[in-house]
Parts: C-alpha cells; structure tokens; sequence
C-alpha cells in the first residue's frame, strides 16, 4: 500500500516502535547493500525538508535522496514486510524485514 507524504513520519515511527532488532536487508535497483542486519530505523525529517531518508541497520547507515513515494507491504499476519522507496532520480531503495 501506498502512504501518502504527509502520513510518512507518522507511518515510519510505527515501523521503527515495532520493528527494531529484526533482520533487515538493504537492495537498490535490484543490488543488495546490505543484509541480515538487525534494524534501527527510519528516519525523515519533514520539519527541515531537507528531503533525504535515513536507513539504520545496526551502525550501518543507508541515505536515500530525494524520495517521492513510500509503499509498505505486510504480510498475511499483518506484519510489515517490505518498505519500497521511490526517488526522483529514478532509483528505488528496498528495505526488507525478514
């Protein structure tokens, strides 16, 4: 599902309150960066509109820039699988939970 830009912070916070310590991988453009790594956090400050997104995973820090659209995918349970990170440029960023 797609969230909308002015829900992200709110929507980023749940993720980072119920998520943190779950093996997480990082792929861009179909690239792993990173992988089974436990997760932090998300962070987007949206006060600033500095419009860049922070991806931590266990001292290991993945910035995106310029994102434009943000999908979260759950599982059966509900339980949130995949966060799909559209940019600008063109790139997208995969954050998956395992």
């Amino acid at each position: 599902m797609q969230i909308e830009n002015e829900r992200w912070q709110e929507q980023l916070q749940i993720l980072n309150s119920t998520n943190k310590g779950r093996s997480a991988s990082i792929s861009v453009q179909g690239m792993t960066i990173v992988e089974n790594i436990p997760f932090d956090c998300v962070v987007y400050d949206s006060i600033r509109k500095e419009n860049g997104m922070l991806l931590a995973l266990d001292g290991f820090i993945h910035l995106v820039n310029d994102p434009e659209e943000i999908y979260m995918t759950q599982d059966y349970n509900g339980v949130v699988c995949k966060l799909e990170i559209l940019c600008q440029n063109g790139l997208t960023t995969f954050l998956n939970l395992s």
